[in-house]
């Protein structure tokens, strides 16, 4: 790699830890590569927190299950929900996580990564719930018969 690419690559690390988003642009435009050294700038953004900056390198294809996806292994040590549920909306695999970083991880961290699926399947079950209780409601109204059950526990 040449002195020029490598000094456009320590441009985009810089932005991308400090959270300059204009500076990042600035620094893709000139062409930096977003790949610089195993997405460094991915992970320095996600090192210190900086969601904008992560976003706008992952728009520009960087990968996040660099390095056994430490990326999304930092943002779940950090404790910072939105961090995670971005990488995983853009492939972060807690699993490979899990695998790989376990012995760094304490159990708010693992929670954080599990704890989506949870989530997502609490929310589909109210949604369902909400759903039953309206085609009950509407069926009372047509003069039918409906039995609700209770929830389980």
């Amino acid at each position: 790699m040449d002195a020029d690419a490598r000094a456009k690559g320590h441009r985009l690390v810089a932005a991308a830890a400090k959270g300059e988003t204009e500076a990042l642009k600035a620094a893709l435009e000139d062409g930096a590569d977003v790949h610089f050294e195993q997405d460094l700038p991915l992970r320095s953004a996600a090192f210190t927190g900086q969601i904008d900056c992560l976003k706008i390198l992952v728009e520009a294809g960087a990968d996040v299950s660099a390095q056994f996806h430490e990326a999304l292994f930092v943002a779940a040590k950090a404790g910072d929900r939105e961090m995670v549920d971005y990488l995983l909306d853009q492939g972060g695999d807690p699993v490979i996580v899990m695998k790989f970083h376990d012995k760094k991880l304490d159990t708010a961290s693992r929670d954080l990564l599990t704890g989506r699926g949870l989530r997502d399947s609490f929310e589909k079950a109210k949604q369902d719930q909400d759903l039953i209780a309206n085609l009950a409601e509407e069926a009372q109204r047509n003069g039918l018969k409906f039995n609700r059950r209770p929830p389980a526990p």
